[in-house]
């Protein structure tokens, strides 16, 4: 089995069933600096030169975004609509991250998390893991992100064999820089289609009825 299966079969994630399918086509490699805006989530992204897209679904059902730099050096968003309930507050990034913490501890052999704290991402301060752990025999460096931002959630996933591990922490430092979130469109509301008129200006202002006072 292949690195990018094997890995994609204990990829962890918050929200997610994981699926470990092969992508059918080629991705395709940019070559200049890229920006990605989500149309899911109120988040964009700018990407470095070397990172090409993959089908987010090949690597997680709920991923919004996928991407490799190479053969074996992945990264993918999560985002996710947080519970709203009346009278309780909403996950923070640090709720998210116990809980990816334990899912990661249920999951993945070997795990050893190495570091762990908070991490300022466009001026928020999110949680950010960085763990180790077993596949197949074969040794993975993660780097987990948990941001929050108004009544969403997200978890940026970053992976790779350990030989690259340190390139995966450069790597994830340039993308979490590239990090932003924007305003969602606010909704419009058009008035009733029976109250406009083509050529209708709108009302008269009102005469003067006493010129010249």
């Amino acid at each position: 089995m292949t690195f990018r299966l094997s890995h994609i079969a204990l990829l962890v994630a918050l929200w997610s069933t994981v699926v470990g399918c092969e992508s059918k086509t080629t991705p395709k490699v940019v070559a200049q600096p890229w920006v990605f805006d989500s149309e899911t989530a109120p988040y964009s992204l700018t990407l470095g030169p070397g990172w090409q897209k993959e089908d987010p679904a090949v690597l997680n059902e709920f991923a919004d975004l996928a991407v490799a730099h190479g053969e074996d050096l992945f990264f993918i968003v999560i985002p996710q609509e947080l519970p709203s309930i009346e009278g309780v507050e909403a996950p923070d990034a640090l709720d998210l991250k116990r809980a990816g913490v334990a899912l990661m501890d249920a999951q993945i052999a070997s795990l050893e998390i190495q570091k762990q704290g908070p991490v300022r991402v466009n001026e928020r301060q999110g949680q950010s893991v960085v763990a180790r752990g077993v596949v197949d025999e074969q040794e993975v460096k993660y780097v987990t992100t948990y941001l929050t931002e108004g009544n969403w959630g997200f978890q940026l996933v970053g992976w790779s064999p350990i030989q690259r591990q340190h390139e995966l922490l450069v790597r994830i430092d340039e993308l979490l820089a590239g990090w932003k979130f924007v305003e969602p469109a606010p909704e419009m509301n058009p008035p009733p289609v029976e109250a406009i008129e083509f050529g209708d200006a709108g009302p008269e202002p009102p005469r003067d009825e006493h010129p010249g006072d």
